[in-house]
């Protein structure tokens, strides 16, 4: 469904590159299987993660912001998580709490230690109505 319309707007990539959800499971066994499919063709391949939900205000800003993480991921073997500063409580977020000191010395490039993530809170419906 969604391969023709990928086609479309990216005309320079060929069908080996598009992988298509084989059966819909969710975010964390799609990105798995993105990941498996990936490693297995480039053991050394740089992974983004975008989910298409997220509305990017500032470009530049962002695409600066990515090309750091790759850097930082490509030079450490890290996983890196992009976040902003929360405005307000929102429900509909995970948090993501980090250690303030700098990773390295040479630059603040404002990759922190994740100290813990809380994923958004569950809301149980059947209690509730």
């Amino acid at each position: 469904m969604y391969k023709d319309l990928v086609k479309k707007q990216l005309p320079g990539i060929s069908d080996d590159q598009i992988l298509c959800e084989p059966s819909r499971r969710n975010t964390a066994p799609c990105i798995a299987y993105a990941a498996y499919k990936i490693y297995s063709k480039d053991k050394d391949a740089l992974l983004i993660v975008a989910p298409s939900d997220h509305i990017i205000l500032q470009e530049d800003i962002f695409i600066d912001k990515v090309k750091i993480a790759l850097k930082a991921a490509a030079e450490n073997d890290w996983l890196i998580t992009l976040g902003i500063e929360p405005s307000r409580p929102d429900t509909g977020y995970g948090y993501i709490q980090y250690n303030k000191e700098k990773l390295s010395s040479r630059t603040d490039d404002g990759i922190r230690k994740v100290k813990t993530f809380t994923e958004k809170p569950f809301w149980n419906w059947q209690r509730h109505f």
